[in-house]
């Protein structure tokens, strides 16, 4: 790690822990760095849910493309890289630029409850979407719901 400039201490691993204690100490972390070509699907949820941005490149497939499709919702659109160079670039640049960091922090838009993807909320409408299905069926009514009549929000 000395031969890329990481002091050990600024590489910190831990044991696993509940979801709750999992994302109160993520919330500590600066920047996530995604992986390629598979993206962290789940460990970019978590950043987002404890407010940390991640850093990205956005590949061809499903699978390295959803961190991006995730940064793309989240307004951070300027951490989605098209190459490994440009991937490197971008970190050494927040590294050695904490307004540009404290900036893309500020504007992001999160997974909290209210806000723009409110996965309470969504999931409520969901339910309930489900109970108006059942209920029409009891009835003998078939009605269609568009998925786009549940609102993510």
């Amino acid at each position: 790690m000395a031969n890329y400039g990481i002091a050990r201490h600024q590489l910190v691993t831990t044991d696993p822990v509940h979801i709750d204690k999992h994302l109160e100490r993520l919330r500590h972390a600066d920047l996530c760095l995604d992986t390629f070509p598979c993206n962290g699907h789940t460990t970019c949820s978590d950043a987002l849910f404890a407010g940390v941005p991640t850093l990205t490149i956005e590949g061809n497939y499903f699978q390295s493309r959803v961190a991006a499709s995730l940064m793309h919702f989240s307004g951070a659109e300027e951490l989605i890289c098209r190459t490994t160079e440009d991937y490197v670039k971008k970190a050494i640049s927040i590294y050695n630029n904490q307004s540009y960091l404290d900036r893309i922090k500020k504007g992001l838009r999160t997974f909290q409850p209210g806000g723009p993807y409110d996965i309470d909320g969504y999931t409520r409408k969901l339910e309930s979407a489900y109970r108006a299905m059942v209920e029409d069926y009891l009835r003998g009514e078939m009605k269609a719901i568009k998925v786009a009549d549940i609102e993510v929000g």
